[in-house]
């Protein structure tokens, strides 16, 4: 009977995980986005997004809080004026839980938080976003995102618009883009709106 309900409670503990989905929301309690300016020019952001606490799902919800961090980014610089922006700084992080199940198993869960720092511009010559990417100045190499077409694909990917397309795209005039650049210099590539790289750290949280 005690190792049934061992087992019962280790399946609804899963069940439970499986079930938590991260919605794209203003940060309430301890869920969603927030963003703040950071210099008096107003054209440098501090933008995260904190993810479900404690799930299984670490791969999924990974690539989910890091896409709603961007898509944040992207509604920051259209409601202040501006059309283009880069990431200039990444500082996201994975928290992991290590929980006692039984004598012989553990079980890992897991928090992502993606944040961004980001500069913003009301226009970039094409020569100085060439692929996408900063040609010139302090952050030449660096990814420039066009932050109408970063609305149009992630709320496109997870439904955000009601299947709605933005007025920009109607027309399916969908710039080329290059799949594959640089986040900034120290990182590794990525690909553009759907796979970001996490700062190295992770923290430990070990329960027994």
């Amino acid at each position: 009977m005690k190792r049934f309900s061992v087992i019962l409670a280790v399946l609804l503990s899963v069940l439970l995980s499986s079930c938590t989905t991260t919605s794209y929301q203003k940060l309430d309690s301890s869920v969603g986005y927030w963003d703040e300016s950071i210099n008096q020019s107003a054209d440098t952001f501090k933008i995260g997004f904190d993810g479900t606490e404690w799930n299984r799902n670490s791969a999924i919800e990974q690539e989910k809080v890091m896409d709603y961090a961007l898509l944040r980014s992207a509604e920051v610089a259209l409601d202040n004026g501006f059309r283009y922006f880069l990431i200039s700084e990444n500082h996201s992080y994975t928290e992991k839980k290590t929980t006692k199940e039984t004598e012989t198993s553990n079980s890992e869960t897991f928090r992502h938080r993606g944040i961004f720092t980001t500069v913003n511009y009301v226009d970039l010559e094409e020569k100085l976003r060439h692929n996408n990417m900063m040609q010139d100045g302090e952050f030449k190499g660096y990814a420039v995102y066009n932050a109408d077409l970063v609305l149009y694909i992630i709320k496109t990917k997870y439904n955000l618009s009601n299947n709605k397309l933005l007025p920009p795209f109607k027309n399916g005039n969908i710039a080329n883009i290059t799949r594959n650049a640089t986040l900034h210099k120290d990182s590794s590539t990525f690909m553009f709106c759907y796979r970001f790289p996490f700062a190295s750290s992770v923290n430990d949280f070990n329960i027994f």
